[in-house]
This record gives structure tokens, sequence and C-alpha cells, in this order.
């Protein structure tokens, strides 16, 4: 990482999020969109933010689709039309075939709980990885990548505090031609 990307990640950490997310907030990806998972404190059920983006039209806005079941994400699949929100118990299939029109449209039993703990379930874009991950190369020099900023404090006797922040940037080259921040989310681990 050169120190103008540790720069940009550190001044993107900084700008103040759209939206919280809970400590697993999931993330999945197909060309041109990214899909994660929200919570809001107090109130039951998910939100899933949807945010397109492409060459020509750079970011978009985030849509949503609120789930008002009270569960926790599993895994998430996004596929060219719909997005799978997979908890414990159900598959929440979201339709994002129609732009500015995200809609659920089934919700059918799942087989996480049944199946053995060795299933591998889509991996989380957001989960262990700090840093870039390129989500779409539009060009030889153009491409949409994730940035995950990750950041621990131990704070006596509150534990492990983990602080996440998460962008969508459209990078030209060196040259960043638009982010989008999508959420920044706190972890706290109680220690003994």
């Amino acid at each position: 990482m050169t120190a103008k990307q540790i720069v940009l990640t550190l001044a993107l950490a900084c700008v103040p999020s759209i939206a919280a997310a809970d400590s697993d907030g999931h993330f999945c990806s197909t060309p041109g969109i990214l899909a994660f998972d929200a919570f809001i404190p107090g109130a039951p059920g998910r939100i899933i933010k949807i945010v397109r983006f492409d060459a020509l039209g750079g970011i978009k806005p985030a849509e949503e689709v609120r789930i008002t079941d009270d569960f926790q994400t599993h895994a998430m699949y996004c596929k060219p039309n719909s997005i799978e929100v997979h908890s414990w118990d159900h598959v929440y299939v979201i339709d994002t075939s129609v732009p500015l029109a995200p809609k659920l449209a089934d919700k059918r039993a799942s087989a996480i709980a049944r199946e053995p703990a060795s299933v591998a379930l889509q991996h989380n874009l957001a989960a262990d990885r700090p840093g870039l991950t390129v989500l779409q190369s539009v060009g030889d020099d153009e491409r949409f990548e994730l940035v995950v900023t990750r950041t621990q404090s131990v704070e006596p006797g509150n534990g492990v505090i983990t602080y996440t922040s998460t962008h969508l940037v459209h990078r030209a080259g060196r040259e960043i031609r638009a982010h989008q921040p999508l959420f920044f989310g706190v972890h706290r681990e109680i220690g003994e």
C-alpha cells in the first residue's frame, strides 16, 4: 500500500457514516451492484442497502429494502437480478431487476440450521479483509473498490472495541472519481 493509499484510507475512515451495521455487516457483489445488510438500533428487522454503479453513471445513491423479521444475517449471495439474504431459519430473496425499485420477492425456509458446520457459505466481502477489494474493473485503469478500514482499541473494563468503516470507491488510475460512505460499525468484546 502506497503512502497516498494509506492517507486516503485514513481520510475515508473519518467521513461520517450514512447507515449503521451490526458487527457481522454482510456484503456481497455482482457486476454493477454492491449490497450489504444494516440494522436500525432499537427497531426489529434488517435493511438491505443496494448500491448500483457503472462507468457512465458512477456510484448511484443507495436503494433499500426493509425486512421486518428480527434476525441475524448469516450469509448473502448477490446474483445478476437478485440478492439472497440467509438467516438461520429463512432465505429472503430480493428482486433487484428494476433499478430504483428493489423489492422483497420471496421468503422460504433455510437449510443453514440443518446443514453441517463444514458447509461453506459465500465469503463475506468485508468480514476478514480490511483494505481494498476490487469489485469490478471497467477498463485497464478504471475500477470500483470496496474499502474497509478496521481499527481496535482496548478499554479497561470495556474489553476490545473494533471500529469498521466501509466505502465504495470509483477509481481511474490514481484519481478517485467518487466515493460513497456505506457504514461505520462498532463491535464490543467484553473482557473478563
